[in-house]
């Protein structure tokens, strides 16, 4: 049951130990199990006498649950580290964007037409998104940490806010958007809309080329419980790839 690739280290290991030399008694090594897969565990040598010979006792520990925890705090570290340092460099660039952007607004709007002034606002608008996206990533990376504030949300309503979003970034576009009313789901709110966000994003996106796009949001009830979905008339994708796409 030892892995392959440990046995040879763990038996000459052991021979050393039985010959007088100084070994370690408990260390880490992978054991198969039935099917092949390995899991993680702690072996420790005891030597005893065998008849009449010195022999090595072995006792093993399953610490994959253990083994697991640490990897996961040791990633989540590492992620909230990345978020830290992605978010503290963009900030400096967008406090700019903001900064000026305000300025030309309160400084020179008169010196713009009103399409100049449409797309300024705009700029500024969205650089105050991205901001409050930085923050969000920032908390995102610290959820091993933080409760999940969960309540009814109606995605409904928050399709609607993402829905007239998008219109008013690109209001030459004509896109039939159907929004099914009152529809609910338990969960972290902020989470929820950072999920309708991506998905109403992807289907404007792709039914950029289509004149008669069409985007809808709704539910469908199944014996698991209810599927909540958003779907377009876009370019679409192979379903070979969903596992990709949504990972």
């Amino acid at each position: 049951i030892i892995h392959p690739e440990e046995r040879s280290f763990i038996l000459e290991r052991a021979a050393r130990r039985q010959s007088g030399s100084s070994e370690p008694d408990t260390y880490e090594i992978r054991f198969l199990r039935n099917d092949g897969s390995f899991f993680y565990a702690l072996i420790s040598n005891v030597l005893i006498e065998y008849n009449g010979n010195i022999a090595t006792l072995f006792n093993i520990v399953d610490i994959t649950d253990t083994k697991s925890r640490i990897e996961l705090e040791q990633i989540n570290k590492e992620l909230e580290s990345f978020s830290y340092t992605v978010s503290h460099d963009l900030r400096a660039p967008l406090r700019s964007i903001k900064g000026f952007g305000q300025a030309l607004l309160e400084d020179y709007e008169d010196m713009l037409d009103a399409e100049g002034a449409d797309y300024l606002r705009r700029i500024c608008a969205a650089a105050k998104r991205m901001e409050e996206l930085v923050d969000d990533l920032l908390e995102l990376s610290r959820l091993g940490r933080a409760e999940l504030c969960m309540s009814s949300v109606n995605l409904s309503e928050i399709c609607c806010e993402i829905a007239a979003e998008l219109k008013d970034l690109e209001p030459q576009r004509q896109v039939k958007i159907v929004i099914a009313k009152d529809i609910t789901a338990y969960g972290d709110k902020n989470l929820l809309r950072v999920v309708m966000e991506n998905l109403l994003q992807n289907a404007w996106k792709f039914t950029g080329n289509n004149p008669n796009a069409k985007i809808e949001f709704g539910v469908m009830h199944s014996e698991d419980g209810p599927i909540y979905f958003v779907r377009d008339n876009g370019t679409g994708f192979d379903m070979s790839y969903a596992d990709k796409l949504f990972k």
